[in-house]
């Protein structure tokens, strides 16, 4: 699974980037992508953050085409 960090990026903004990230991706190859965003917290190591962003990537599965 690829995994992308924004440092000093605010949720709102990386949701935003996602959601065009997904719109370029159906327009230009027609198909759907799930991405999951996730938040560092101070007790988060690399698994548990992964693991969050996972969650949020597995929602926007059942949602479909939605970044969360």
């Amino acid at each position: 699974m690829p995994v992308g960090c924004l440092p000093d990026t605010r949720c709102e903004d990386a949701r935003h980037l996602a959601e065009r990230l997904r719109a370029a991706v159906a327009q230009r190859c027609g198909c759907t992508l799930g991405l999951g965003i996730a938040d560092l917290t101070p007790h988060d190591d690399f698994a548990s953050l992964v693991e969050r962003a996972d969650r949020a990537m597995l929602r926007t599965k059942r949602a479909r085409d939605v970044s969360r």
